[in-house]
């Protein structure tokens, strides 16, 4: 009977993988241990705020600039602890893979349009960067992902 007691009074959380938390209960909570208790009261950003925060009037990511923006951004946002750093590792891992996609890009661009096709690419987003009243990938991607964060929530709901 003991041990019956014991487990009831382990904190109730459960992790992914389905293990449960082996921390005790704390006493403000009936059913949390005190760390379990703490992340569940520490308010969760907007998911649609941070994206809008991070790319910002970015257009899109066809120039190392307009990356170099974004890991900015992203490292202004994970130091004042608005991203968790787990998140940040991976969006630092697809800038990666963004930037090394530029040298194709140009390849294609120039292949079909010439190195003054590429040019105007390369002006065109620069300028969206520089422009204050472009709406850019802000928004789309903002939009993008309320629409997923919901899509999520009604699959796992």
């Amino acid at each position: 009977m003991s041990a019956e007691l014991k487990i009831d009074d382990r904190c109730h959380y459960t992790y992914a993988d389905g293990r449960r938390c082996r921390m005790l209960r704390t006493n403000h909570d009936p059913s949390l241990c005190s760390q379990h208790l703490r992340q569940q009261l520490q308010p969760q950003p907007d998911p649609g705020a941070v994206a809008a925060e991070l790319l910002g009037l970015i257009e899109d990511f066809s120039t190392a600039t307009a990356i170099n923006k974004a890991l900015g951004r992203l490292f202004a946002m994970v130091a004042g602890d608005r991203i968790p750093p787990r998140n940040a590792a991976l969006l630092v891992y697809i800038c990666q893979l963004l930037l090394n996609t530029l040298p194709a890009m140009e390849n294609e661009v120039t292949t079909a349009k010439g190195y003054p096709g590429w040019e105007h690419v390369l002006r065109r987003a620069l300028h969206n960067l520089r422009s204050a009243k472009s709406p850019g990938l802000g928004d789309e991607a903002l939009k993008r992902v309320i629409e997923a964060h919901d899509d999520a929530e009604r699959t796992a709901g």
